[in-house]
């Protein structure tokens, strides 16, 4: 920095010395020829100087665009000229408190002018002399100075020299001063919700870096303080919603100007929750309050044809509710929260409004087995956003639905004489249901029942069925015979329960239609049923029977294609396998190809039933028996303590004897049972806990484990008959903490002595294992506990007997002890000395 500051003092006092002798020879030039005419010198001379010195002390000064021109269009040259000649300058000055803003002088003359500066005897044509000046300022400023003079004919200016003319000459000046500068153009812009992006500039000229101070004020922050390099820096740590103040200073050895500005960070959104209240005209919106701060919110609730809009509400706010809706329509709710210039929005929630329920039901027809129903529309859904009906007829066997549009509807597949009852709701937007409009309705009676060709030769058939279920007296049946080729049908009307149709052709397919008459001749619903000869029966192959598990009663689920040629339908019966009048089971079932059937009472879990399947229809009916097996479920559970006795047996084992109740096959057979132990009174046994181990407890010993797993039957029963049930015997005997291993993976480790156990019964009717572990979700188990039965074990004799044997040596050592001082004692005492004289026994004479 020395050498180059040395460089440029010689450089500028070289020019300086150039720039005079120029000037001497100039004048010398204009004495010589002070008489001849204005012309100019056939030899151009340029002159490019740049005087640079750096040495001043700025002090709180700028000087800018400091300009000094003169221009004349005209000129009377006197002996020399210049051309294009141009001189650049800084020149160090020293001014003291002058402050000099947008100074302009401007002379400007349209004929012969002079302006005498001091100046004579010189010419200088389309002369340019610029000049970069530093100061020594004081409290002062130069700023836009500019000094101008134009001729547009004949001029003189005279700068102490003669005989030269200036013409078109220019000089302008830019004062630049060095120290800390003005910030200018602060802008704080919210980057996030926790940061600020502050960026500013420097007024004028700044060479060389500067340093500047941001303060944060008027927020929390996490950087209250923090210097930059840069023109600009982000501030994190702030708390969303809040305005916070931003104080910038440059420094530069001195402290300049600071400049504050504030701005607020962006507000948190908030997660709205959106509800109906269970009402089909007021929408409630609420909200967590978010972290930091937030003026107000804003509260948009908008449908397809609504808008709501609850503004600036107390920050204090977080709910608020909106009244005299639409029923049945879509609403989207977004909670805005506000600080400062800022509106962030939430994310959009929606639900809907309850609909309206709709009007009277009226019964338009009735048949034994379908009712139609009409009813008036809900009334005030002309804005919802679209509804349906949904129409449930509920009876002794269950219920079911059926969606519509319309305002009616048939109700197909219903009971004979059987009460129905028929509730109607509106369903609307998002799946929300009205409340339901309901009425009672019973259909009419059933028609006959079980018809089948009894009796059937290569030309008759008899025909037989059951009476309705609603039978009364009067009742009479009509029947109808028809097949392809028969173009009037035989009529007949009876009142028993059979028919034979005779003369018919042999192998022709026959259709028969049975229709109850009551007495005043009211048809009911005719049942058709046909037959001809040789048909196809089922094979054990195409009939295929499963019988669920965890079913709420036992079932059996029956599935068949159909066979060969035509049917009439299927009779199914179930029976106990080798008992007589077992039946258990006897239905009738119509399908299509693919036929399933479910039967689900009068049966018991995990038994084994024998199922007959006959054909119906065509010629003679076939029939396949099968033997099915019905599911298992979870065995019953047990809170009776008298149903477990508890006898601890040692230190570390305890004898349960269990209730042979316990093996109860109501269920299914029981396959495996067990006990769950838990060190620890209360405990909450769960199906987890199947599958923890007494290795499991011995590294936490808060768990519950099973201790114990055992088979009730050989591994490969599949009946009740082949387990233990609870009439096979009057007790269980199970021992815990005996140290024998079971499924492999259970040890029935010993117990803790002086600790108290709790046990929870396990009983299973299917037991499935993962890794040799029993698998909680596919065993079929229950799990009765007796929260009553809690039982502490003794200490462990050989503690005891090591404790009393250390007490009893303990007191035979202070027993040996005190024989010894006795022994030393006595013999003190009754050690006579030497002088004494012994006593003599007087005795009486006689």
């Amino acid at each position: 920095m020395i050498l180059r500051r040395l460089f440029t003092r010689t450089m500028q006092w070289t020019l300086l010395f150039t720039c005079v002798f120029l000037k001497i020879s100039q004048a010398q030039n204009d004495g010589s020829n002070h008489t001849s005419e204005p012309t100019t010198v056939s030899t151009a001379v340029t002159l490019d100087s740049k005087i640079t010195t750096d040495f001043s002390t700025v002090m709180s000064s700028s000087i800018t665009n400091a300009t000094h021109q003169v221009t004349s269009s005209s000129d009377r040259t006197r002996s020399s000229d210049v051309t294009n000649s141009t001189s650049t300058a800084t020149l160090t000055t020293a001014v003291m408190s002058s402050p000099i803003t947008s100074a302009t002088h401007q002379v400007t003359s349209s004929s012969d002018s002079t302006i005498s500066d001091r100046i004579s005897s010189s010419d200088v044509t389309n002369s340019t002399s610029d000049a970069t000046l530093t100061t020594a300022v004081m409290s002062s400023s130069i700023t836009n100075a500019t000094h101008q003079v134009t001729s547009s004919s004949d001029s003189t200016i005279s700068d102490r020299t003669s005989s030269s003319d200036v013409t078109n000459s220019t000089s302008a000046a830019t004062l630049t001063t060095t120290g800390p500068h003005r910030i200018e153009n602060v802008s704080a812009e919210a980057h996030n919700t926790t940061a600020m992006k502050l960026r500013w500039t420097l007024a004028g000229q700044h060479p060389g870096n500067y340093t500047y101070q941001v303060q944060v004020s008027g927020c929390p922050s996490d950087t209250q303080s923090v210097s930059t390099e840069q023109k600009g820096i982000t501030i994190g740590g702030l708390p969303p919603g809040t305005n916070c103040t931003f104080t910038i200073g440059v420094i530069n050895g001195t402290e300049g100007e600071e400049v504050r500005i504030s701005n607020y960070t962006k507000p948190e959104t908030v997660q709205p929750n959106i509800s109906n209240n269970q009402t089909n005209d007021t929408i409630i919106v609420s909200w967590n309050r978010p972290r930091g701060k937030v003026e107000s919110y804003n509260v948009l609730l908008k449908s397809r044809s609504d808008i709501r809009n609850r503004t600036e509400l107390d920050p204090s706010n977080a709910s608020v509710t909106f009244i005299d809706l639409s029923a049945g329509t879509i609403y989207t709710a977004t909670v805005i929260t506000k600080s400062g210039p800022f509106r962030e929005k939430s994310e959009e929630k929606i639900t809907a409004t309850y609909p309206n329920s709709p009007g009277d039901i009226t019964v338009i027809t009735k048949t034994t087995d379908s009712i139609s129903v009409e009813w008036s529309p809900a009334v005030l859904m002309d804005h919802s956003d679209g509804f349906k009906y949904t129409v449930t007829i509920r009876n002794e066997s269950g219920n079911t639905d059926y969606i519509t549009t319309a305002p009616n509807q048939s109700l197909p597949s219903l009971s004979s004489g059987t009460p129905h009852t028929i509730c109607i709701k509106t369903t609307g937007a998002l799946g929300f249901e009205s409340e339901p409009v309901c009425i009672n309705v019973t259909t009419r009676p059933k028609s006959v029942g079980n018809v089948k060709a009894s009796k059937v030769s290569r030309t008759n058939i008899t025909w037989e069925w059951t009476q309705p279920p609603d039978q009364k007296v009067g009742y009479r049946y009509q029947l109808n015979l028809t097949n392809e080729t028969m173009g009037t049908p035989i009529s007949s009307t009876t009142d028993r329960l059979t028919y034979e149709f005779t003369q018919l052709t042999p192998g022709a397919r026959y259709n028969v239609t049975v229709t109850t008459l009551t007495s005043d001749g009211t048809d009911g619903t005719p049942v058709h049923r046909s037959n001809c000869t040789d048909t196809s029966g089922l094979t054990e192959k195409q009939l295929e029977c499963t019988g669920p598990n965890r079913t709420s009663s036992a079932q059996l689920d029956l599935k068949w294609q159909e066979p060969e040629g035509h049917n009439s339908g299927f009779n199914i019966r179930i029976s106990i396998i080798n008992m007589t009048d077992s039946e258990k089971y006897s239905g009738t079932q119509h399908c299509d190809q693919r036929c399933n059937h479910n039967i689900n009472s009068n049966l018991s879990y995990g038994t084994e039933y024998n199922v007959t399947v006959w054909t119906l229809g065509c010629g003679r009916a076939g029939s396949i028996s099968k033997t099915c097996k019905t599911g298992v479920t979870a065995p019953p559970t047990f809170t009776d303590d008298t149903m477990v006795n508890v006898k601890v047996e040692s230190h570390n084992t305890i004898l349960l004897t269990l209730d042979s109740n316990f093996l109860n096959s109501s269920k299914g057979p029981i396959k495996q049972y067990g006990v769950l132990v838990s060190q620890g009174a209360n405990p909450s046994f769960t199906p987890e806990d199947l599958a923890n181990t007494y290795n499991d407890w011995e590294v936490r010993n808060t768990l519950n484990y099973l201790a114990i797993i055992k088979n009730n039957c050989d591994s490969n029963c599949d009946s009740a008959k082949d387990s233990r049930s609870a009439k096979d015997s009057n007790s269980i005997d199970i021992r815990l903490g005996d140290e024998q291993k079971s499924l492999g993976e259970y040890l029935n480790g010993p117990l803790v002595p002086t600790k108290t156990y709790s046990f929870a019964i396990v009983i299973c009717t299917a037991l499935e294992t993962t890794n040799m572990r029993v698998d909680p979700a596919t065993s079929i188990c229950s799990i009765s506990t007796f929260p009553s039965i809690q039982t502490t074990l003794p200490q462990d004799p050989l503690v005891i007997i090591t404790a009393s044997v250390g007490t009893c040596g303990v007191l035979i050592l202070f027993l040996i002890i005190a024989i010894g001082v006795f022994i030393y004692l006595k013999r003190n005492t009754f050690r006579r000395p030497a002088t004494d004289t012994p006593l003599t026994t007087i005795r009486t004479k006689t």
